[in-house]
């Protein structure tokens, strides 16, 4: 059972890790956009 619980919670941190990082890579898109038209 602990082991399922660890399992989970590396699960959840590389998910987050990842989601972080296509927030940042998608935030850092949309401002070379707005240079280009803005």
């Amino acid at each position: 059972m602990s082991e399922n619980e660890s399992r989970k919670k590396t699960f959840i941190s590389s998910y987050s890790y990842i989601y972080i990082l296509y927030i940042c890579t998608h935030i850092n898109d949309f401002k070379l956009k707005e240079k280009q038209y803005g």
